[in-house]
């Protein structure tokens, strides 16, 4: 087990909804804000902001890990 999966308790974060995963991603992102400001372009930006706007609008539209790995497994 590598050192991040020791200092998070992974089995815990599985088991939040989807919704609650995104929200700690988005969470997570605002720390990294001004660590380096040069990483996206603006419309790169444009295009995060206005998919993080869709999911707040309709959180249920997301789908988990495992969902996207089950459905990326069948186009293959």
């Amino acid at each position: 087990m590598n050192a991040m999966a020791q200092a998070l308790d992974i089995d815990a974060l599985s088991k939040l909804s989807v919704a609650e995963r995104l929200r700690l991603i988005e969470v997570i992102w605002s720390t990294l804000q001004g660590e380096n400001e040069d990483e996206l372009t603006p419309s790169q930006k444009a295009e995060v902001d206005r998919r993080i706007e869709h999911w707040r609008k309709h959180p249920d539209s997301a789908m988990s890990h495992e969902e996207f790995q089950a459905k990326l497994r069948k186009l293959l």
